[in-house]
């Protein structure tokens, strides 16, 4: 049988939007394993809180859009080395911010950890290396009853027997403490972050010798200062936070040069 005529190469007039459109409906739609990772972080809504994040200095953690935590990061220089802390705003809403101001303030500059006792913890955020306890803001409410734990690691408010009065002061916890957690009977001590680098210059905190100094136990013979507190940067790169909060941008580049790729590849085929 013979055919009585065969289709013709056909020219297409890049000027027909409406192809055009089609065409990539149509290959973003057979695309989509391609990119569903980054399609499915990428909404409008997701961009513009990266954006809003990196101007508070608050980044969200997108590896758990259940919870959409809000971190804050900090650095604390230390005369021993660099400890950066995650800190929560989400479960410790007050606390977390309490902890933010003070070190956006530069209280925490020039304080010492007074207090170290090994297998448990190290305390700082309070005085001076002259063991002068400096003033602070007014206390804040007790938020232990938030789900998180004193655990190796974590970093919580320091107070008196009274809950409700944590200030400035603060302490990283050398080794899980479950009795220093909230329980149904009593109140605890409020968990609001933790270490994400540097533990070992905690560790190394811990190694030093202590003993009484102007009336306090515990104090390290050798000045362990935080020489500076920073907010919303990582590590010694500060650019390396705006570079994670930006790489959806990134990547819905490359989403979309694929597809252009793709667009032209089929128009161009005979």
């Amino acid at each position: 049988m013979k055919w009585s005529h065969f289709p013709s190469k056909k020219v297409v007039d890049l000027s027909d939007s409406m192809f055009v459109r089609n065409s990539i409906l149509a290959l973003m739609i057979c695309s989509v394993p391609i990119a569903s990772a980054s399609a499915q972080a990428l909404s409008q809504d997701t961009l513009q809180s990266q954006v809003e994040s990196l101007r508070s200095g608050k980044i969200q953690d997108t590896t758990r859009p259940e919870s959409k935590l809000q971190w804050s990061l900090i650095n604390l220089q230390t005369s021993l080395g660099l400890v950066q802390l995650k800190i929560n705003h989400t479960q410790a809403p007050k606390t977390a911010q309490n902890f933010v101001d003070y070190a956006q303030s530069g209280f925490y500059n020039g304080t010492i950890f007074h207090r170290v006792i090994s297998n448990f913890m190290v305390q700082g955020g309070g005085f001076n290396p002259n063991m002068q306890e400096k003033p602070t803001r007014s206390p804040i409410v007790n938020e232990s009853n938030n789900n998180l734990k004193n655990v190796r690691g974590s970093i919580a408010m320091a107070r008196t027997n009274n809950p409700n009065s944590a200030t400035s002061q603060f302490f990283i916890n050398l080794r899980d403490n479950p009795n220093l957690d909230a329980t149904s009977q009593r109140p605890g001590y409020a968990v609001f972050g933790h270490v994400s680098h540097g533990m070992d210059v905690i560790d190394k905190m811990a190694q030093q010798r202590t003993g009484l100094a102007f009336g306090h136990h515990d104090v390290p013979t050798t000045v362990i200062m935080i020489e500076s507190a920073t907010v919303g940067t990582v590590g010694k790169n500060p650019k390396s936070t705006a570079n994670n909060a930006l790489k959806p941008l990134r990547d819905v580049k490359h989403y979309y040069e694929l597809i252009a790729d793709r667009v032209r590849t089929f128009i161009q085929k005979p």
